[in-house]
């Protein structure tokens, strides 16, 4: 809970989230071809740097994550446009309530990754309801689920023990 796991991996240099210098070159050019492969078949790709809860982003800070510029850096130097969410409270309205662990977003969340990401690529219009998105977000912010009768009648509560506000929400 409280993300602990996480920091406890970030803290060790451990799973999925060990530290290194640099990118590794062998696996951005197989990244590359494989961006080529579907350009070449006219596929439209939005890439993005995923969503990672504020306080976990605080304790990365303390560590030499330097490889994560080197990526974005060498993309850019790729011209392969990315969004980055990695500080999702520096572009999107967030906190550590709408994550469902130290690096998973929550529907909440992922719903306004979408929301911007539509206001960013028009295209995306004739596949995603901006009006629904804004009214999940409106009705649930601060949760990391869209309620859902069919899942479960209990409203959500504070699972990450962070000292979250979840009660009160009704399933509708």
């Amino acid at each position: 809970m409280n993300f602990k796991e996480t920091i406890y991996q970030i803290q060790s240099n451990i799973s999925r989230f060990q530290r290194a210098p640099l990118a590794s070159e062998v696996h951005i050019q197989k990244f590359l071809e494989l961006i080529k492969l579907f350009q070449d078949r006219k596929v439209k790709i939005i890439f993005f740097f995923p969503p990672l809860p504020p306080s976990v982003n605080l304790e990365m800070k303390k560590y030499n994550y330097s490889y994560i510029q080197d990526l974005k850096n060498k993309l850019k130097e790729h011209e392969i446009h990315i969004y980055d969410f990695t500080e999702p409270d520096k572009v999107v309205s967030t906190n550590d309530c709408e994550f469902i662990d130290g690096f998973h977003g929550g529907d909440v969340l992922d719903a306004k990754v979408l929301l911007y990401l539509v206001g960013k690529e028009p295209f995306l219009e004739n596949y995603i309801k901006r009006s629904y998105l804004k009214e999940v977000i409106l009705k649930y912010s601060g949760l990391a689920m869209i309620p859902n009768p069919k899942a479960t009648q209990n409203n959500e509560i504070d699972f990450l023990k962070k000292g979250c506000i979840k009660n009160g929400r009704l399933i509708n």
